[in-house]
C-alpha cells in the first residue's frame, strides 16, 4: 500500500500520473453543492441586471468557479430583457503590467466556434480568488492544492482499473491427456465444455486441478475442486485512501466535511450547511457582489436566506429562544429573524 502512495507522488512529480482532478467525484459533489447553493438565493438590482443573473447562470458559474476558478461573460445587449451575458468557452488574456486589458475570446456553436476580441469593459470577469501579482487570473481551489487534486485523481484512475478487470471463475476440471484429435474433437470429453464455455464468452476459464490424473481424486484437495471466482478486489488501505483524499478535497473547496461523510447524522449535517451558508457560501457571495459592482457598474444583492428554509428544526429553536421564558425580542422581530 504504502509503495502505490509513493508511486502516486513519484508520478505527479514526474508528470506522468493523472492530472485531471476535475474528473472526481469529489469535485463534482462540492460544485453541485455550491450551484444548488447560489441557485436558491435571492437576488435584488436592476430588474434588467437580475434577469440576467437568473437561478440557472448562477448555478452554471458556481460551478465553474470551483472546477475553473474563473469564468467571463460577453456583455452584450438583449431586447427583450436588456442585458445578456454570453458565457466564453476559452479565453486569453493580453496586455501590459497596468490594466486595462485585451480578452480574446472564443463562442462555442454546435457545428463552429470563433474568436472575438474584447475589452475588459466589454466582458464580465468572475473569480473564485486571485493572486495579489496576478490579479487577472483566477485561481481554483484545488489549484492551491494541486498534489491533492492529483492523488485524488490517481486513486480514482487506479480503483476504475480494478473495477474493469475481467470479472470470471475458475473451474478446475482433470488433467487429461488427449490422444490425438480429429477437426470434429470427438474422441475429446471436454470438448462439449469447451464450446459451452466459448459461448458464454468465456466468463469461466477450465484450469487443470493438483490431482495426478481422473483416476486419482484423493491426491487433490478438497477446495482444489471448487469454484474460484476473480475479479475487481482493490485494497481496503486504498479505499480508505480515496475516502480521506475527498474529503481533503471537500475542505478545500470549504465544504464542510459533515455534508459529503456517509457517517455524518442528521444533526451533524444540519450545523454542517449552516456553516457552510453562512461562511463558504455568503463569502462567495459578498466577493460576486464586489465584481460585479465593479465591472458591471451596478449594484446587486445576494441574499441567502433563502437556505435557510431547508433548516426548520433550527429556525423554529430560534424562534422559541427569541421570545420564550429567556427570550427579549417582540414576535415580530423574532419572526424575521427566524425567517417563519
Amino acid at each position: 500500500f504504502s509503495d502505490q502512495v509513493v508511486s502516486a507522488i513519484l508520478q505527479s512529480a514526474r508528470g506522468g500520473g493523472a492530472r485531471d482532478a476535475l474528473a472526481t467525484a469529489a469535485i463534482e459533489t462540492c460544485a453541485a453543492l455550491y450551484a444548488s447553493a447560489l441557485s436558491a438565493c435571492e437576488i435584488t438590482g436592476p430588474p434588467s441586471v437580475t434577469r440576467a443573473l437568473h437561478a440557472s447562470w448562477r448555478a452554471a458559474c458556481a460551478s465553474e468557479l470551483i472546477r475553473r476558478g474563473q469564468c467571463v461573460y460577453i456583455i452584450g445587449a438583449d431586447p427583450v430583457d436588456g442585458l445578456s451575458l454570453r458565457a466564453a468557452s476559452h479565453f486569453d488574456i493580453y496586455g501590459g503590467a497596468d490594466p486595462p486589458w485585451t480578452y480574446r475570446v472564443e463562442l462555442t456553436g454546435p457545428s463552429s466556434t470563433r474568436w472575438e476580441t474584447k475589452e475588459s469593459g466589454e466582458v464580465l470577469h468572475l473569480h473564485w480568488q486571485t493572486d495579489h501579482a496576478r490579479p487577472w487570473m483566477g485561481i481554483s481551489p484545488m489549484q492551491r492544492a494541486s498534489d491533492s487534486g492529483n492523488l485524488a485523481a490517481w486513486i480514482e484512475k487506479r480503483l476504475a482499473e480494478e473495477a474493469s478487470a475481467s470479472v470470471g471463475s475458475f473451474l478446475p476440471v482433470a488433467r487429461y491427456d488427449a490422444p490425438d484429435l480429429d477437426d470434429d474433437d470427438a474422441d475429446d470429453p471436454l470438448s462439449q465444455l469447451r464450446r459451452d464455455i466459448g459461448a458464454a464468452r468465456g466468463q469461466t476459464l477450465l484450469v487443470e486441478t493438483a490431482m495426478a490424473s481422473a483416476d486419482s481424486p484423493a491426491s487433490a484437495p478438497r477446495k482444489d475442486f471448487q469454484v474460484s471466482r476473480f475479479g475487481a478486489s482493490p485494497p481496503r488501505e486504498l479505499v480508505e485512501l480515496r475516502r480521506d483524499v475527498a474529503l481533503d478535497v471537500a475542505k478545500t473547496c470549504g465544504v464542510p466535511v459533515a455534508l459529503v461523510s456517509p457517517t455524518a447524522t442528521g444533526q451533524g449535517a444540519r450545523e454542517a450547511w449552516r456553516t457552510f451558508v453562512s461562511s463558504s457560501v455568503d463569502g462567495l457571495l459578498r466577493r460576486l457582489e464586489a465584481q460585479i459592482v465593479e465591472q458591471l457598474g451596478v449594484k446587486v444583492t445576494f441574499d441567502s436566506s433563502p437556505l435557510g428554509g431547508r433548516d426548520l428544526l433550527a429556525r423554529a429553536a430560534c424562534f422559541r429562544r427569541l421570545v420564550g421564558k429567556e427570550g427579549f425580542v417582540p414576535v415580530a422581530d423574532a419572526r424575521l429573524a427566524a425567517g417563519i
